[in-house]
């Protein structure tokens, strides 16, 4: 009961804060007769929402396609770098300072470079949405596998364990709770990706009917896409954490 009390109260914080910043949105609005094109009043924009329901979900659903579809390519080829570079000095060095060069100029700047090489379909979409997504997937993983204490690793080789034994009962474990933050991390930077990607070229997706709307003045649409964005990419969010729960018990409960 006291658990739930204090959930509840947890909750109250930003719910609170959110209440009040409308009510600063409204009356801002209306104190200096904001015109609609160009802030619209925040109590028009469930009704918004709700009128585009359909129209913002069919092009949710293309987004939603991309950002899985990238993040789970951002999962497999992420771990598989963290684990190369984990297990040899040379792969190390090798990939690492790529790795974070990646990292280093907006992936806005290649977005053009996607639509020229792969078109205006679904690839590039979910090719922007991996560059994005990878890198706190790997390097979250690449910390987690060299995060066992040398001093365990020297009383296991010690007991003649291989060091592909290490890796798999040691290494690996210990890694779990680094991959799932990295995951909760990517997931919504995902969305980023896929959304940045149909700004620059595309015919369908949430982030097409945003530049759609924008181009048209239709500010009121482009905040309805805006919202259906937050609720998905915290939707992502929290349903990650929940899998965390479920296959790293241990770590959610040491966490509280």
């Amino acid at each position: 009961m006291r658990i739930k009390q204090e959930k509840y109260k947890n909750a109250a914080y930003p719910i609170g804060t959110l209440i009040i910043l409308i009510f600063i949105w409204h009356f801002a609005v209306v104190l200096f007769n904001i015109k609609p094109y160009i802030l619209p009043d925040p109590f028009a924009i469930p009704k918004n929402f709700i009128d585009n329901f359909i129209l913002l979900m069919n092009h949710m659903g293309v987004t939603l396609f991309e950002t899985l579809a990238g993040f789970l390519l951002s999962i497999v080829i992420g771990v598989f770098i963290s684990i190369l570079i984990a297990s040899s000095n040379i792969l190390d060095k090798m990939l690492s300072p790529y790795i974070i060069l990646s990292q280093s100029f907006p992936k806005t700047a290649i977005a053009p470079l996607m639509v020229i090489w792969f078109g205006y379909g679904i690839l590039p979409k979910i090719i922007m949405s991996f560059l994005i997504g990878f890198f706190p997937i790997t390097m979250n993983m690449v910390m987690g596998l060299k995060s066992p204490d040398e001093d365990l690793l020297d009383l296991l080789k010690s007991m003649s364990a291989t060091k592909k034994q290490i890796f798999l009962k040691v290494r690996i474990p210990a890694s779990i709770p680094y991959f799932f933050n990295g995951t909760k991390i990517s997931i919504p930077m995902c969305l980023v990706g896929a959304v940045v990607g149909e700004f620059v070229g595309a015919n369908r997706g949430i982030g097409y009917l945003i530049m759609m709307a924008n181009n048209e003045l239709n500010t009121i649409l482009v905040f309805s896409g805006l919202i259906a964005l937050m609720i998905v990419g915290a939707f992502l969010y929290f349903f990650t954490e929940k899998v965390e729960k479920k296959m790293a018990p241990w770590y959610s409960v040491r966490r509280k």
